[in-house]
């Protein structure tokens, strides 16, 4: 069962996707990442900031807050992509897929929280970001890519409540 496990999640232990830009290849490691990361986070100054005074949230009772069963997630869950990469440290596609029928009832319980509070979780509110060479090797930061990579359960989050959202407008 190990084995098989190991061989659903793609573990390899040995697996090294180091990237030298010599652009910045006097900074220490930390300082690198830190770089690259501004660079990625550059686009969010593009844009103004969203006031909290702009918007406007009608009244609504209690009656009104949708209550999602774990029937209704069941299909979101077994039709995941499992051909997709993974982001480090999350439940691989794979295991959701198989496990869905199981994983349905948390999932539908986090998911009403979720609307009843009002709240995203802030795990699902990160993003990570792997810089990919356009050319190789890259002898500056604007030679690299941003890929960004969402939690598995997160991506089936936004597919649903963007359904829901659009189906309301």
């Amino acid at each position: 069962w190990y084995s098989k496990l190991k061989r659903i999640t793609a573990h390899d232990q040995h697996i090294s996707n180091e990237i030298n830009v010599e652009e910045i290849s006097h900074l220490s490691d930390q300082e690198q990442a830190d770089f690259i990361a501004e660079m990625f986070a550059s686009i969010s100054t593009e844009y103004e900031k969203l006031k909290n005074e702009d918007i406007v949230i009608p009244p609504f009772g209690a009656k009104e807050i949708p209550h999602f069963t774990p029937q209704r997630f069941l299909p979101y869950l077994q039709s995941i992509k499992v051909n997709k990469s993974n982001v480090k440290g999350d439940i691989p596609a794979k295991i959701i897929k198989e496990f869905a029928a199981y994983i349905c009832f948390p999932y539908s319980d986090i998911l009403n929280g979720m609307v009843k509070c009002g709240e995203y979780p802030n795990i699902w509110k990160m993003e990570v970001q792997t810089p990919i060479p356009k050319v190789f090797p890259p002898k500056k930061v604007s030679e690299l890519r941003n890929i960004s990579g969402l939690l598995n359960l997160d991506k089936v989050t936004e597919k649903i409540f963007g359904e829901i959202i659009a189906s309301d407008m």
